[in-house]
């Protein structure tokens, strides 16, 4: 729960959980520059006046050759904090830690825990929706992005893949839809709960769009299963 702009515990109901900076972090790492910002050692700005800055994380600097960058903290409130990544053979983690005085091996530790039991797993592949025979599809079915997630060799057994397809709101018809149009979704399982969802589009030529709308007006959800990775 955040109560200022800055960050900074200067009040009594300004609060948050490892969690939230792993999610917060996981986000920035999205962004280039903050990639490159976070994995710097060290900045020399050259002037009148030469100065330059260090990166005080340990992890990249000395200590974790699979560093790639993160932020370390302190308050009197939360004591020692630190959020750190790190990559090995394609996989990418996010370590968190608040109020914990030997950090720095905490985090070589469960990284190297997670490198050695995890592989990121493909789960969805971004393009057209496969395994569906309905004629309204017709091979226009698509996602837009790929869903990655890691997995131990037991998880890797244990999921699945859920598809609900579901009908056009009453405005959509009649051919006043967009031409790519949210039309249902992936549901991704592991041991029967929730890890993630995808978006399936369906994207209609120009003089299919009043034909396909004719078509689906009448479809119920259709929800089948995909057999476990």
């Amino acid at each position: 729960m955040f109560q200022n702009p800055h960050g900074l515990d200067d009040h009594e109901d300004h609060f948050s959980s490892a969690y939230d900076m792993a999610l917060l972090t996981q986000y920035a790492m999205k962004s280039e520059k903050y990639q490159t910002i976070a994995s710097t050692k060290s900045h020399r700005v050259d002037g009148e006046q030469v100065r330059v800055w260090r990166n005080k994380n340990r992890l990249l600097t000395e200590l974790y050759s699979n560093s790639t960058g993160g932020k370390t903290g302190f308050t009197k409130r939360a004591k020692r904090t630190l959020v750190s990544t790190a990559q090995k053979d394609g996989d990418q983690y996010v370590v968190v830690t608040l109020n914990a005085p030997s950090d720095w091996h905490d985090h070589m530790n469960l990284f190297e825990w997670a490198f050695e039991n995890y592989d990121t797993e493909l789960i969805i592949e971004e393009g057209i929706v496969k395994n569906i025979d309905h004629s309204f599809e017709n091979g226009r079915l698509f996602v837009e992005r790929s869903f990655f997630y890691p997995l131990t060799e037991a998880e890797k057994k244990e999921v699945d893949l859920t598809i609900s397809l579901e009908k056009p709101n009453d405005d959509n018809r009649n051919g006043q839809h967009l031409n790519k149009q949210v039309v249902g979704k992936y549901t991704i399982l592991l041991y029967n709960e929730e890890i993630g969802s995808v978006p399936i589009y369906y994207e209609a030529e120009v003089e299919e769009k009043k034909s396909f709308w004719s078509i689906f007006r009448n479809v119920f959800s259709l929800f089948i299963g995909v057999e476990s990775i």
